[in-house]
């Protein structure tokens, strides 16, 4: 994480994605170093485990479709299917731009 601190333009937010569950005791350590790093002008500091991760996808199913396209879509309602396409429209704006 030290590293992350010279990034050019500088983090707003590092977060740890894990695929452990949530544990208590890590997101304390985080919650510590977000607010010594408020304090000197730094990012704040995220924990995301498993269990976050797992339950945001099960709300947002554009990024399930978009993170998972070969899977079976033919069950999506046509109003959830018109806003995973509206969205996967959106996200391409900031894809990165390959060479």
């Amino acid at each position: 994480m030290e590293d992350s601190k010279a990034f050019k333009p500088p983090l707003k937010k590092f977060i740890l994605a894990t695929t452990k569950q949530t544990d208590r005791a890590h997101q304390d350590v985080a919650n510590e170093i977000s607010i010594a790093h408020a304090t000197a002008g730094l990012f704040a500091v995220e924990v995301a485990s498993w269990d976050d991760i797992r339950g945001d996808l099960s709300v947002h199913l554009d990024l399930l479709k978009i993170h998972y396209p070969d899977l079976d879509w033919s069950g999506v309602s046509p109003e959830h299917e018109a806003e995973l396409n509206y969205a996967a429209q959106l996200l391409k704006q900031y894809e990165p731009t390959r060479a």
